[in-house]
């Protein structure tokens, strides 16, 4: 810290350890620092022993805010999610649709939301937070990719993107309300598109139907601005 001052800190769930490899791969910086996957744990997930995790964290943030200058926090979008009988979101609200299948009846899950909100807002007391915005999650299965090839020209499911962008508005409302931390939308700085940005007979960008590959990281890591790491 003598010859970098203070750094970046990368925190939150496995999916953060994408956006830590984007950021590894797209700046020069030799201070970063992640804090990812977190033991599967968000700061909505309800154990007791995610809960004192994430505790631990803000403690040592704030007992130690002058190593970081700046945290920017990520985690899976679908946990923020509700299906159609308002049951917690998972993977399976997608997976189990066909490619043809309208995505529809998605709801916001508030509670989550205004949870991870109101923790990072308390980080943010101390030191300034981005909250990255989810990527939207194409969630297509092994067996729809093996049985369509390589060159198939892969698009997501009617309604899929608005369920995303919907999530990133009411995150968006309720991080402006506080002072030091903002938001940033993914999918606007990104602009993924999934009929060149899922696979090509060279690359798999995804290394499953919501984390990125090696590959992914580097491709859409040099779509980061040049300011992403300044709040």
């Amino acid at each position: 810290m003598t010859t970098t001052g203070p750094g970046v800190l990368i925190l939150g769930d496995s999916h953060s350890r994408d956006l830590f490899g984007m950021v590894s791969s797209a700046f020069e910086n030799d201070f970063i620092v992640g804090i990812t996957n977190t033991q599967g744990c968000r700061p909505h997930t309800e154990k007791k022993d995610c809960q004192e995790h994430y505790l631990k964290i803000k403690n040592f943030f704030i007992n130690n805010s002058y190593i970081f200058e700046h945290v920017i926090y990520e985690q899976a979008g679908f946990y923020l999610l509700l299906d159609e009988n308002n049951n917690k979101g998972t993977r399976e609200m997608f997976n189990k649709l066909a490619l043809t299948d309208k995505v529809e009846n998605i709801k916001i899950n508030e509670a989550y939301v205004n949870q991870v909100t109101s923790y990072l807002t308390q980080i943010s007391e101390v030191i300034p937070v981005t909250w990255f915005g989810r990527r939207v999650e194409p969630n297509f299965s092994p067996l729809q990719v093996l049985s369509r090839g390589c060159d198939y020209k892969f698009s997501l499911r009617d309604g899929h993107k608005v369920v995303f962008n919907n999530l990133d508005k009411y995150i968006l409302v309720e991080v402006s309300k506080q002072e030091n931390l903002k938001f940033l939308s993914q999918n606007k700085i990104i602009k993924y598109n999934f009929q060149k940005d899922f696979m090509t007979c060279e690359y798999f960008f995804w290394s499953d139907g919501d984390h990125l590959s090696s590959s992914g990281e580097k491709v859409f890591g040099e779509r980061l601005p040049k300011d992403f790491l300044v709040f």
